[in-house]
């Protein structure tokens, strides 16, 4: 992989204002697709979400598998206790009025059949909660803070481990 250059992975072909698709597969497929110590980055973003625990882990382990030594893995996904705080926040009456049914099918989903298609997500994380996990898998995080690819501030998180 040339330094600066991207992938584009998804199961889906997406095309946007900033890139398209490049390599269509699953996730559970990566380590067969690229191969091992491959690259020096991974974005995982708002991905790891729509896993149950157990298969984020395989999800988190395969990306360390196709990182080179000393290559980072970047995760970033809704912060569960920023959604829940910006939530509150900007719906006052949540509490006492049934928002919390909203709240958490705006997350999780409202139809399991109707949206299966879509992958509605499964756990919900916190920054210091994804650090565990992903340093549970073998990587030593160098940073934690808020997400930055979808400008939603303190809602997302952003963990950054190396291998």
């Amino acid at each position: 992989m040339i330094l600066g250059s991207h992938i584009n992975f998804d199961t889906v072909m997406i095309t946007r204002p900033n890139g398209k698709t490049d390599v269509l597969g699953r996730i559970e497929d990566i380590v067969s697709i690229f191969g091992e110590n491959v690259f020096e980055e991974i974005l995982c973003a708002h991905v790891i979400e729509h896993f149950y625990p157990q298969d984020a882990v395989t999800v988190l382990k395969d990306c360390l598998k196709i990182l080179r030594p000393g290559g980072k893995l970047v995760v970033e996904a809704g912060c569960i206790q920023g959604q829940i705080e910006m939530y509150v926040a900007e719906h006052p009456w949540f509490m006492n009025n049934g928002g919390i049914k909203q709240f958490i099918m705006s997350i999780f989903g409202q139809d399991r059949h109707a949206w299966k298609e879509l992958g509605w997500h499964h756990w919900g994380y916190t920054g210091d909660t994804m650090a565990e996990v992903m340093e549970s898998c073998g990587y030593k995080i160098v940073h934690k803070g808020i997400g930055r690819t979808h400008g939603m501030g303190k809602r997302d998180f952003r963990v950054e481990g190396v291998k």
